[in-house]
């Protein structure tokens, strides 16, 4: 079985979101994209950790419904 290519999508609505780093602890911030990952079927949202140094694709409840919103939003592919 071949596996799907990665989607992604961009927006300036991501990048006001945080959370916190799962290694360390810091606060990261959002890159202002979003990966849909085949294994879990949902979109992960990319943050940066300062500390680590390290990009984290994240999955959250809170932030559902707007990575959903987004993924069907043909103007921000």
């Amino acid at each position: 079985m071949m596996q799907q290519p990665d989607r992604e999508v961009k927006s300036d609505r991501l990048l006001g979101l945080s959370v916190a780093c799962p290694q360390c602890g810091t606060t990261m911030q959002s890159t202002g994209k979003m990966h849909y990952s085949p294994v879990i079927k949902d979109w992960l949202i990319e943050y940066w950790c300062p500390s680590d140094r390290q990009l984290f694709n994240i999955y959250t409840p809170e932030t559902y419904s707007l990575a959903r919103e987004l993924a069907s939003d043909p103007k921000e592919k």
